[in-house]
């Protein structure tokens, strides 16, 4: 299917301040609302009236279509001391959304984690400190519940009863305006030193909080274990904690990530270090947090160390792990290993990359909709056509069972100089974006340091080239990420130095500030794939009378088309007939149309979309016939034709071919020439319709009858499936008894109806066939 990447609007600088210095995760933080509306938030100076703040946390509001909403926000309402941008934005119900942050006391160094609400209008309430205690160590992790109400959790301090800890892990339930439901709760049963990190997941309908800690509880003591609390989807703890490792005396855990298996199970992947030795290890949970099984070391060399092991759910509750491998400082490769839901080997250790020059850094593994995955990973091609020997990125696909699905790719087609801060994101029609900061030296693309973007379609083949997005191309343009859109576009944000009119924001390198935030919003246009038209003229239409009424097939939502007539080359044309007015095609001012000369016509038309995808086609008009009494002449061509009389006395001549000829009303003649032909009498059988056959050939045509004229011939078949005429309705020369409707004389060649079939009253004359054919009953067929 072609598509066509629009850029949606220009590039926008997304602060308002240009004073001092702007940060942010990442330095580039959005939030797309359900409602396509866009929140930016980033961490800077502000010099705004009323927005003054030398650390603050600001947002700024665009609508769907990338126009900015409103001015510049400051999100925290202190503006003393330091505020540090270190939390989440989340949409909410009703066009709310919410935004998280630390601030830091400058006096006692103590940190705090604050929420503040917003909706359309501006604040929800005022800001909400989220901990009780005075005293945080990370930043807020945030879900949503299915009810409206959302829960923060966090590491910290507390001093509340029954929930002191100096070093734990908290929640606290919200409702979507921000007030709190109930107090803060501590997630982790020991309180014996540090639990940190911790990692907050979706699992299944519930949630996982896991975390490395001491573990004081009978059955879980281990100094330095992995810790797992399962809650369900109302944040209502399930069971107690639990300890994912094998307690080992000396060896230090760390926890590296989890995986929701497609049986309802999931796996916890995790690193053990003993020493100067690295291990990687991994842990098979049923659906209720039971342990199957005990933990599977991964198959490591012994000389070597293991790093970042993380596991991926394929088909039939299998999984794939993959791990870097090698000497701590020496340069590591990429290897995975399939298991099947029992957690047995299937095959062997396998590499992961073709490459294996120096080191291959893993940066992120999708899961795909049929099952499989793509790895996406930094390091040096070395496989030919796809080498690179500054370092690009590539990305190899696995099908649901685990298995490699072609080669490796290289996605950026630059290899001169180095890339860096990819990621990939699907979007909402199934597409990935990939977008990378790095140089480009592809014609029309040149950068020396810009942010860059490749798209490619649900099996990752490329859609068009790689694409510069920054138009800014002085100085650095750094760390972008992409964030779609519900509505299948996307937006690429991006920390740098504008230069472009109105947008400027210089970086000075000589006192590291400066520098601002930007976005490019973005479209994959998928072009039309078909043009319909509905409707017909009638042949005595006055001018501007309708046609027909053209529409578009697009799988793109919310496109509108424009249509013009063109020529072969593509240029605007006339029709001598008809003209475009809009979506509909009219008479023209002067035009006549004529059923009997031309039944239809072709129009050559370019639908265009809304953002610039084309497609050309034929499409037909259809005149309706208009019946005249004036007397028709019509004659078949060498081919098989089907001619109508109308309400005149006309003449058709079937000529050769297999031909079909019905007189409608009127005293018609109608000669069948050669061919298997059909004559067909389908008006009321009276002396005014009375018509003559020339040339009917037994041996080859056939007489076909309208059950609608003809009610005592039986059932009727289709002009398709006719049924042959029953044998008692059929008599020679005069009726022999009550049912013998249809006489044929052949002394005369006149075919007569008789309804009452006796001859008690008087038969009406259909047709005579002029050469006294020897008509038979096989001849008769009724539709």
């Amino acid at each position: 299917m072609p598509y066509n990447l629009v850029r949606l609007g220009t590039e926008t600088r997304i602060n308002t301040t240009k004073e001092g210095a702007q940060f942010a995760p990442l330095f580039s933080e959005v939030t797309v609302l359900a409602d396509g509306r866009v929140v930016a938030t980033w961490t800077g100076n502000g010099t705004q009236l009323g927005q003054e703040d030398d650390f603050g946390v600001f947002q700024q509001v665009f609508g769907p279509s990338g126009n900015k909403i409103g001015g510049e926000i400051r999100v925290n309402t202190t503006s003393t001391g330091e505020e540090f941008w270190d939390g989440v934005t989340f949409d909410l119900s009703d066009g709310k959304w919410a935004t998280t942050w630390t601030s830091t006391d400058p006096v006692s160094g103590l940190s705090n984690n604050f929420l503040q609400i917003f909706d359309a209008n501006g604040r929800v309430g005022g800001e909400v400190q989220v901990n009780t205690a005075d005293g945080v160590g990370s930043s807020v992790q945030s879900t949503t519940l299915p009810g409206g109400d959302f829960v923060l959790t966090w590491h910290g301090q507390s001093t509340q009863p029954g929930q002191e800890d100096t070093s734990g892990i908290f929640y606290q339930r919200f409702h979507a305006d921000g007030t709190k439901v109930g107090g803060e709760t501590r997630v982790n049963t020991s309180t014996d030193g540090d639990q940190l990190p911790f990692t907050l997941t979706q699992l299944g309908n519930g949630f996982a909080v896991m975390w490395r800690g001491s573990g004081t509880q009978p059955g879980q003591a281990d100094d330095t274990g992995l810790f797992l609390q399962l809650f369900d989807e109302d944040w209502t703890p399930i069971g107690g904690e639990i300890l994912v490792n094998t307690f080992v005396t000396g060896r230090f855990e760390s926890f590296s990530g989890y995986t929701q298996l497609s049986n309802g199970g999931f796996v916890i992947t995790y690193r053990a270090s003993a020493g100067a030795t690295t291990e990687a290890f991994q842990q098979v949970f049923d659906a209720n947090g039971t342990k199957r099984g005990g933990e599977i070391k991964l198959p490591v060399d012994t000389a070597s160390s293991s790093l970042s092991p993380r596991a991926y759910a394929l088909a039939d509750g299998k999984w794939m792990t993959f791990w870097h491998e090698g000497l701590v400082l020496d340069p590591r490769d990429l290897y995975y290993q399939v298991y099947d839901a029992n957690g047995a080997k299937v095959g062997g250790k396998m590499p992961a990359t073709e490459s294996t020059e120096g080191e291959q850094i893993r940066t992120q593994i999708l899961s795909l909709k049929d099952g499989g995955l793509v790895l996406v990973w930094r390091g040096k091609g070395t496989v030919a056509g796809q080498d690179d020997a500054d370092g690009g990125y590539f990305f190899q696909r696995f099908n649901a069972q685990g298995a490699k699905v072609g080669g490796e790719t290289r996605i950026n087609t630059s290899k001169d100089g180095v890339v860096e801060n990819l990621s990939l994101t699907e979007l909402p029609g199934g597409q990935f974006v990939a977008v990378w900061a790095g140089k480009s030296t592809v014609s029309g693309q040149e950068d020396t340091k810009g942010i860059f973007q490749q798209i490619f379609d649900a099996n990752f083949n490329r859609i068009g080239g790689e694409t510069r997005v920054a138009t800014s191309v002085t100085g650095d343009q750094i760390s972008p990420t992409a964030t779609a859109s519900p509505d299948g576009s996307w937006y690429v944000t991006w920390m740098g130095n504008g230069e472009v009119a109105g947008q400027e924001d210089p970086y000075d390198d000589s006192t590291g500030e400066g520098g601002g935030f930007f976005f490019q919003h973005f479209l994959l246009n998928a072009a039309p794939t078909a043009i319909a038209l509905k409707g017909s003229i009638r042949e005595d239409a006055k001018a501007s009378a309708v046609a027909g009424t053209l529409s578009a097939v697009d799988v793109d939502k919310g496109d509108t088309f424009t249509y013009r007539l063109i020529d072969g080359a593509g240029g605007d044309a006339s029709h001598p007939l008809f003209k475009l007015d809009g979506n509909l095609i009219r008479l023209k001012l002067g035009s006549t149309l004529d059923y009997e000369k031309a039944r239809s016509h072709t129009l050559h038309i370019e639908v265009k979309d809304s953002n610039g995808g084309t497609y050309v086609q034929d499409v037909t008009v259809t005149v309706t016939n208009l019946l005249e009494k004036t007397p028709l002449k019509l004659r078949g061509t060498a081919g098989n034709d089907t001619l109508y009389g109308e309400l005149g006395n006309d003449t058709l001549s079937g000529g050769a071919g297999n031909d079909l000829l019905a007189g409608d009303l009127g005293q018609d003649y109608m000669a069948t020439g050669t061919g298997k032909d059909i004559v067909m009498f389908n008006t009321r059988p009276i002396s005014a319709n009375r018509d003559k056959v020339a040339d009917f050939d037994p041996r080859l045509d056939s007489i076909y009858l309208d059950n609608a004229f003809f009610p005592k011939l039986g059932k009727a078949g289709t002009l398709q499936k006719p049924v042959k005429l029953n044998k008692a309705f059929f008599a020679y020369d005069a009726p022999k008894d009550a049912n013998d409707y249809l006489i044929y004389n052949r002394k005369t060649g006149v075919l007569s109806y008789d309804a009452d079939g006796s001859g008690a009253g008087k038969a009406v004359d259909i047709a005579v066939f002029t050469n006294k054919a020897k008509i038979t009953l096989a001849d008769f067929f009724v539709i």
